[in-house]
């Protein structure tokens, strides 16, 4: 009788009654889409023979080298060839970071998994499951190595064309909103009129003294963002981007347009800091290759580095 009357005054709050609706619907309608998405995105097949050319170097090369290349290895460990992958680094050996034909027990993979403390990628978006099971898959075969030595450097083994594809993009209106796979990027004009927020491809600019949806979009774009500004007239940004391990870029975009005005390569590695000088005419970048260059805002021509 309590427990009866306790729902029966419950639903007599209204509030309580929309918030169980909402609670209710919402559930059922990201449910289906889940299941709908899990439909239409199917992971390709894990090959019968793994082969280290072919499915594990682009992998590494793509996601690894950022942070663990000959140049600098984060944690002693380093990625440029299959020689360095199998010396392993400072927290994992030799025999610890690949145990032949027995994945459960390399640190290699661990380290990859959604559990692993700290998991890597560190701070950037974890593997995808199928380069994940390539690699438990690898190493369960035995971790062979069929490049010409195992002194081969990683990235020569990979093709240009997969090192520097951009990386597919939806340009059609999405009709159920889905979570970020982004780190957002915010940045606000000098006079706070205009926010724009980068997020999963695109650009997203807001008018602060309005409400209601963004203003306009601007994108897509390949690289991974870290920077953006805006110029004092509220008509263009510009975009410091990169891809970890090969190149680090600024690009100027016309607001209004959505159209790219120029994009200079600066560096070999991603974009870890940009300024841009009080008059609004130069810009200066700082890279994880270690360093520094400065270019016209303007034209987008390089004037140190």
């Amino acid at each position: 009788m309590r427990l009866e009357f306790r729902l029966i005054k419950t639903m007599k709050n209204p509030y309580l009654i929309a918030m169980m609706w909402f609670a209710t619907f919402s559930g059922l309608a990201n449910q289906g889409f889940t299941t709908e998405q899990t439909q239409a995105k199917q992971s390709p097949q894990i090959p019968s023979k793994i082969s280290f050319v072919k499915d594990i170097a682009p992998i590494l090369a793509l996601r690894c080298q950022g942070c663990h290349s000959d140049q600098k290895p984060a944690m002693g460990f380093s990625v440029s060839s299959y020689s360095k992958i199998r010396s392993g680094g400072k927290q994992s050996g030799r025999s610890e970071i690949i145990v032949d034909g027995k994945p459960d027990e390399s640190r290699l993979l661990e380290v990859l998994l959604s559990d692993a403390e700290p998991r890597m990628p560190l701070k950037l978006k974890a593997l995808e499951s199928h380069d994940i099971q390539l690699i438990e898959e690898w190493i369960r075969q035995g971790a062979k190595c069929d490049a010409p030595t195992i002194e081969t450097n990683l990235v020569s083994l990979v093709p240009p064309e997969i090192l520097l594809q951009p990386k597919p993009v939806v340009v059609e209106k999405i009709k159920v909103p889905s979570k970020s796979t982004t780190r957002p990027i915010v940045a606000l004009s000098n006079d706070g009129k205009t926010v724009a927020i980068g997020e999963n491809d695109w650009i997203s600019i807001f008018n602060t003294t309005t409400k209601g949806e963004s203003q306009t979009k601007v994108g897509p774009f390949a690289d991974q963002m870290e920077f953006i500004w805006i110029d004092p007239a509220n008509q263009f940004i510009v975009i410091g981007s990169g891809r970890p391990g090969l190149e680090g870029s600024v690009s100027l975009w016309n607001i209004k347009e959505n159209k790219q005005v120029y994009r200079t390569v600066l560096h070999k590695d991603q974009i870890l800091s940009m300024s841009v000088s009080p008059d609004s005419k130069q810009i200066a970048t700082g890279s994880y290759d270690k360093s520094i260059a400065i270019l016209d805002l303007k034209s987008g021509r390089v004037e140190s580095s």
